[in-house]
């Protein structure tokens, strides 16, 4: 049998296959979403970026997916900035993940 020793060392140090979706709890998006809705209106998120989304810590540093952890990061480091500087992160996270921007 052949090896596939790529396979094997993706799965022994948790990364992810590049062609590989990674699949986020739903919640995710929505949290984002109603940030963004907040964030459009003017107001401050600090409370829904460092709790609401701290939830989905874990989550977003398992999957493995660098780009992910990476936007994730700086939305995070912008959550006692303005509404006008979170904004860029949240639409950078959204559009990363495939959703849209919707204002609800």
């Amino acid at each position: 049998m052949k090896r596939n020793i790529l396979a094997e060392n993706m799965k022994r140090f948790a990364t992810k296959n590049l062609n590989e979706t990674t699949k986020l709890d739903p919640r995710f998006a929505e949290e984002l979403q109603d940030i963004y809705r907040k964030l459009t209106q003017g107001e401050f998120v600090t409370d829904e970026i460092i709790d609401e989304m701290g939830d989905f810590y874990e989550e977003v540093y398992e999957s493995g997916d660098l780009k992910l952890i990476q936007l994730y990061d700086n939305l995070r480091s912008v959550a006692e900035d303005e509404p006008g500087d979170q904004l860029l992160p949240v639409v950078a996270l959204l559009k990363y993940i495939n959703k849209p921007l919707r204002i609800v």
